[in-house]
């Protein structure tokens, strides 16, 4: 394993910060959370909930991203939020917005993977959260770093990225992705005061033993243990100096240490499709699903 020249920051920025009224936020979450989420996230592997709020048809339960030529329109739930409705027609150009999510998250870690490329045209997508904590993180290929309640970061997408929430306590980040423009900071109606610098995680090198004792997990992989285990070995990203392409490495050896050529199989899907190719309106499967690793997802 390598390690990093710690003052190397990431691609991904922090366009400005943003005030954020955490009462009127944490009231909204609880409405939120009793709301359905149409989005069984398999990229991710733990209590992982998306919401649509504008999407091109104003429909949330439809969470597929599609290229699209107008800006988006709110949904039901959208409208519903009166706050978080308000924060984003008040400080963004809700003209070039194509789609806006609530990404709730608690004791979960999504894949490393790349953002867009199962469609031809780029866009921005810039993330901000509204309810996080010290145990809630985001990853870009070789950097871990924690963003702050209120922050506006425009995320290189393209690159290989993940996030966790390691915690019990709920994280809320609103994702908002943007027609393409060279200067994203002209997506905001306001840039506030102060930038920030960002919260860069410092981790611990692994040693040899280290690497040769998560690959050895896999010798009691089993179907019905695996996604414990890879649950488990996408956490040491956070905790561990290991980068994306590492962690896809030790769970493709470890995967070959269970000697089950379907946990080997979907290990092997998974990794290209987090961070090679997919196409549009393509899922991973469920994971008792060992028939088929990827399947159409039809809007309900």
């Amino acid at each position: 394993m390598r390690g990093i020249d710690r003052g190397v920051t990431v691609q991904s920025r922090i366009l400005c910060q943003l005030p954020i009224d955490e009462r009127s936020v944490v009231a909204e979450a609880h409405e939120i959370a009793i709301y359905p989420s149409y989005y069984s996230y398999t990229e991710c592997i733990g209590d992982w909930r998306s919401y649509t709020l504008y999407n091109n048809q104003g429909n949330e339960r439809d969470f597929i991203f599609r290229s699209s030529t107008k800006s988006g329109s709110c949904t039901e739930l959208g409208k519903h939020l009166k706050y978080i409705k308000t924060f984003i027609e008040e400080n963004f150009d809700t003209t070039k917005l194509v789609q806006a999510r609530a990404f709730s998250m608690r004791d979960a870690v999504v894949f490393p993977h790349r953002d867009f490329i199962e469609v031809n045209e780029a866009y921005i997508r810039l993330q901000i959260p509204l309810i996080t904590h010290s145990q809630a993180y985001h990853a870009e290929e070789d950097v871990v770093f924690r963003m702050r309640i209120g922050e506006v970061w425009h995320l290189a997408a393209t690159n290989v990225h993940s996030a966790a929430n390691l915690g019990d306590r709920r994280r809320l980040n609103l994702c908002l992705d943007f027609e393409n423009t060279d200067q994203p900071i002209q997506l905001l109606k306001k840039t506030g005061d102060t930038l920030p610098l960002p919260d860069i995680v410092v981790r611990e090198e692994p040693s040899e033993n280290h690497v040769r004792d998560i690959i050895a997990i896999g010798r009691i992989a089993r179907k019905e243990n695996i996604k414990d285990i890879i649950k488990l070995v996408l956490k040491e990203q956070y905790l561990m100096n290991i980068t994306p392409a590492e962690i896809y490495d030790l769970l493709i050896k470890l995967s070959e240490q269970s000697r089950d050529m379907d946990i080997i199989r979907k290990v092997r899907t998974i990794r290209d499709y987090m961070t090679v190719e997919r196409a549009v309106g393509k899922l991973l499967t469920a994971w008792d699903n060992w028939n088929t690793d990827v399947e159409p997802f039809e809007v309900a």
